[in-house]
């Protein structure tokens, strides 16, 4: 573990004295300051629009297992399989086997769905 640590120091040295890195992190955060003053400028009410959503996190996480487990019922009753792991490895191994069941030459990742495309 600390020769981990070591290189993480090593390597985040590098990284911050790197220019073009910092700028592409500066341009990134004005991208994200922007879009959330523009989604700021949507709610009558920030704040109360904030502790709503902080509830609501609250109640998900809280109750994680409950709805992951729906969400795999409505999946599943979709026709989706639905494949579980553990660990990272586990995760690997599953989605290779996938891989070399299909024959799949390439992957293609797709645009990110909203909730109500997904289920």
């Amino acid at each position: 573990m600390k020769a981990f640590a070591a290189d993480f120091k090593v390597r985040a040295q590098t990284l911050t004295s790197d220019l073009r890195h910092r700028q592409l992190i500066q341009t990134a955060l004005r991208k994200y300051e922007a879009v959330r003053d523009r989604t700021k400028a949507q709610f009558q009410d920030w704040e109360a629009a904030r502790e709503a959503a902080a509830r609501t996190k609250w109640e998900a996480v809280n109750h994680l297992d409950k709805y992951l487990n729906e969400l795999v019922g409505k999946l599943e009753a979709r026709g989706t399989k639905v494949h579980w792991a553990s660990t990272g490895q586990q995760a690997r191994e599953i989605i290779l086997g996938i891989i070399r069941d299909k024959k799949a030459r390439s992957i293609i990742k797709s645009k990110a769905m909203t909730s109500e495309e997904f289920i």
